[in-house]
């Protein structure tokens, strides 16, 4: 298991350094637009796609058009997708096209909004794949053995959910995970706080069908509320931003749309949809309906027991939204990310991104800003993120320094996840209960001299700071630098490499950057 920075928590001591947060490099137009006869303006992605069951591609379960209608698609290499002519339902305006089988019959296009996930290696799973879908106020669970022929469980009796729910799977500990928007008055959920708004629900299973009560567990807070109305306010500003249709201050507030949660390295890692409200507006037709106009991205949390969550402390979209400049990027007024898929040296997030705002087709088209020459109102599209590149821990032309809290050794060799072109970074290991840095893992006196000289001739030793040692204590400098730019690489001593050793003992380890990045450390035995 890697150790990331994404906060202090495994730090004890630390100079000359500082978190910086990372944001995926976006592809650039969408990886799937809307193309397909049940797709008309716009398509949305929910969950991210899967590697093909023989290993050979990748599948793609998404949304299609107005009538939110469940689809497949299948890519070789996950940028180029095609539709498969899969015949599996009957439909006038696609006889032989790419529907999915859900199993009932749909009362509202709502209820064909399947969210899905593939438990592999959980013995306990209903099948090999498990889905949920909205009917009524109720999340109601799926089956597949394939993805495509769905066993639809009416007799379940579900979770309580608002219209937007995403589901995943921890392998670590053979659970699925549910996140469902709540309003703050919604279902039977126990909520005492309507001032929030939309929040977020969680509830776990470990079959995929039935499900725990769910429990209140992530909702918007005044850093992102400040967050928010900033950007709102720069991109009412600035003529190459998006601006919502309907812009009051009155009505300026955020809450929490959606969020994906999914394991990674130990830790619960989330992207909740900030929703950034500046206005209200009507439904056209409707005197009794309304909703609130406003831009929609993701940002970052992480958890280790999906119950208190944290956050970087300066709330930047994780997913910003592009600006107008380029017709084929329409990614400008609403993003949904979906958890990342690991492609390589890589995450990659797939996403649903819009032209507009948080407003209806019919807002649109009252607008004049639907039609057959207005585009695609939005597609699916990919952004790409160094493998473990959610933040780093940087130190500029001075050596920076970090000292661990204990960890156990339980690999072969150190491995870092590091960019030092033009830098370098190493390492010393000291035993955790002693302090001392283990014979043939030093730094020695590299970074620090471990006596002050007075000008009387007089020589004492350092008694704290960084170069303090213990005054029995000799150590020699091992260590060997690395340069360059890897996501795995070995740290080594001159003695080289091998922690065979130390398996099993509890260790700090202190990291000396100059001009790096590092992202993340781990012990393996590559």
């Amino acid at each position: 298991m890697r150790q990331l920075f994404l906060d202090d928590s495994g730090i004890e001591l630390q100079e000359g350094v500082q978190r910086r947060w990372h944001q995926p490099v976006k592809h650039g137009p969408p990886v799937l637009a809307p193309g397909g006869p049940l797709e008309q303006s716009r398509v949305h992605i929910w969950n991210p796609p899967f590697a093909a069951e023989d290993g050979a591609g990748w599948r793609m379960w998404y949304i299609g058009g107005e009538g939110l209608h469940p689809l497949h698609a299948l890519s070789d290499d996950g940028v180029e997708w095609r539709r498969p002519a899969l015949g599996l339902v009957k439909s006038a305006e696609d006889a032989a096209g790419n529907l999915i089988d859900l199993g009932f019959t749909a009362v509202s296009p709502k209820e064909q909004r399947l969210v899905l996930c593939r438990p592999d290696g959980c013995a306990e799973a209903a099948a090999r794949y498990c889905a949920l879908t909205r009917v009524g106020s109720t999340l109601k669970p799926l089956t597949s053995e394939d993805g495509l022929r769905w066993h639809y469980h009416a007799d379940r009796p579900g979770i309580p959910s608002d219209d937007e729910y995403r589901l995943g799977y921890d392998p670590d500990t053979g659970r699925l995970i549910a996140t469902v928007k709540l309003g703050g008055r919604s279902g039977r959920v126990r909520f005492a706080v309507p001032e929030y708004g939309r929040s977020v629900a969680l509830s776990t299973s470990t079959d995929g069908l039935k499900w725990t009560e769910p429990q209140v567990s992530f909702h918007a807070d005044h850093r992102d509320r400040e967050a928010g109305a900033e950007e709102l306010q720069r991109h009412v500003r600035e003529p190459e931003l998006r601006s919502p249709l309907f812009v009051d201050p009155a009505y300026r507030w955020t809450d929490v749309y959606n969020m994906p949660v999914f394991r990674y390295e130990g830790l619960y890692l989330a992207l909740p949809i900030m929703f950034h409200q500046c206005g209200v507006w009507q439904h056209p037709g409707d005197r009794a309906g309304s909703n609130q106009d406003g831009l929609l991205w993701p940002c970052l949390a992480w958890s280790r027991d999906l119950d208190e969550w944290r956050r970087p402390d300066v709330r930047q979209p994780f997913i910003p939204l592009s600006p107008c400049t380029d017709d084929a990027v329409y990614d400008n007024g609403t993003i949904h990310a979906c958890a990342p898929v690991r492609h390589g040296d890589e995450l990659w997030f797939y996403y649903y991104g819009s032209r507009y705002s948080h407003v209806s087709p019919a807002v649109l088209e009252q607008a004049g800003l639907m039609g057959d020459d207005a585009g695609p109102i939005a597609a699916i599209f990919l952004a790409r993120l160094r493998l473990d590149g959610f933040a780093s821990l940087r130190a500029a032309d001075a050596v920076g320094l970090v000292l661990t809290r204990p960890i156990t050794v339980d690999g072969a060799t150190l491995r870092i996840n590091a960019q030092a072109t033009g830098g370098e970074i190493r390492a010393e290991i000291r035993d955790a209960e002693t302090g001392r840095a283990i014979p043939g893992f030093g730094l020695g006196e590299s970074l620090h001299s471990r006596t002050i000289s007075f000008p009387d001739g007089s020589v004492h030793s350092r008694a704290t700071g960084w170069g303090a040692r213990f005054e029995d204590e000799t150590v020699a400098d091992n260590s060997v630098a690395f340069s360059g730019d890897a996501v795995d690489a070995p740290l080594t001593w001159r003695g080289g490499g091998d922690l065979s050793a130390l398996r099993g003992r509890q260790v700090r380890m202190l990291f000396a950057l100059r001009s790096a990045d590092l992202y993340s450390f781990g012990f393996g035995d590559a």
